[in-house]
């Protein structure tokens, strides 16, 4: 009887535990690129943690995030290596995404990237650029459209405090990245003001998204969850520094 009676309180208690959430894996690039994101002792951090983690909070989910480097991540998420990936964008590594449906979410994001250079620099014309610095692996189609190549040198640079260092240095002449990313790295080294935003050079402007394969239902879920938490959103980008 005893035995009996511990097989059902067992079954009791089975009963009673709640589900264990589904987790979903999330493809982040690993780049140091906050306020938005970034990677610190192996730990996602910045506003698109906050965002997502309370997504999944409220839907019942668990997010797992890995950095991966980007050229990497936008070669192994079309490939189905992982569930999620942001940042996303459509105009991004095209030819890796051409046998494969990926569906997208509304805009998370409006971002400005230019290009960045010395304040007695200001005023440079495109024609005088001689090195441009850009984040490694990072789609450079809409600065091509501006630029002869066989006049000027791109250059890689894993990290946004490396191009940065190239700059100061006189290493190279600009470098094109995120304006708010800068600001906030230059901010960081104590630095502020050693670069500037040119206001004549060309820039991008463009958004994140939150991208998918194979769980459109999610997606949907998620478009849903950013119309109906929209004060909330706002807030958390105002702490981060970000532009609603």
């Amino acid at each position: 009887m005893r035995t009996i009676g511990g097989f059902w309180a067992a079954l009791l208690i089975i009963a009673a535990a709640p589900a264990l959430a589904r987790t979903y894996s999330v493809g982040v690039q690993d780049l140091d690129y906050l306020p938005h994101f970034a990677t610190v002792d192996r730990q996602l951090v910045g506003f698109v943690r906050d965002l997502l983690d309370s997504f999944a909070k409220d839907e019942g989910i668990v997010f797992e995030y890995s950095a991966i480097p980007i050229s990497r991540l936008h070669n192994d998420f079309p490939a189905g290596k992982y569930d999620f990936c942001y940042p996303d964008n459509p105009r991004w590594s095209t030819a890796t995404k051409s046998k494969v449906t990926i569906i997208y979410s509304d805009a998370v994001e409006r971002l400005t990237d230019g290009i960045m250079l010395l304040p007695e620099r200001q005023g440079l014309k495109l024609e005088n650029i001689r090195t441009f610095g850009l984040v490694q692996g990072f789609t450079r189609d809409k600065i091509d459209q501006y630029t002869s190549q066989d006049k000027i040198e791109f250059i890689e640079n894993p990290t946004v405090d490396g191009l940065i260092g190239q700059v100061l240095d006189q290493r190279i002449d600009v470098m094109y990245a995120n304006i708010l990313v800068v600001q906030h790295r230059l901010d960081k080294m104590n630095r502020v003001g050693s670069l500037v935003y040119s206001t004549t050079l060309p820039h991008t402007d463009y958004e994140y998204y939150l991208s998918t394969v194979r769980y459109p239902e999610i997606i949907d879920s998620f478009n849903v969850w950013m119309k109906s938490h929209a004060r909330l959103i706002a807030e958390t980008k105002k702490r981060y520094g970000i532009d609603p």
